[in-house]
């Protein structure tokens, strides 16, 4: 179930000398389980907006809002936590500028 390896990014804000905010991202890496989104989610997701693409598995999780697999960025759109294993449905963005 381990046998993939995910790219976790926080993202936080800091200061530079005169003030000024910039965004620094923070990567940590995991090992994860990949699955296909359920039928059930993908059409109440696809009801509100929103287009699920991918499940993610991880332990620890610590609130990231969006992740990297394979060379493919993803945001979370849904967290579901099953005891210490949390599933991250998962959606691809288009661009950078969706990181924010």
């Amino acid at each position: 179930m381990w046998k993939d390896v995910v790219t976790l990014h926080t993202k936080t804000v800091a200061y530079d000398d005169l003030n000024r905010p910039y965004d620094v991202l923070t990567d940590r890496v995991v090992y994860a389980g990949v699955k296909s989104v359920r039928f059930s989610e993908f059409y109440q997701a696809q009801a509100s907006g929103l287009k699920p693409e991918v499940m993610i598995s991880v332990k620890g999780y610590q609130g990231e809002e969006h992740l990297t697999h394979k060379g493919n960025k993803y945001r979370v759109i849904r967290v579901y936590e099953r005891g210490d294993i949390t599933d991250l449905t998962c959606t691809s963005l288009v661009s950078e500028s969706e990181y924010s």
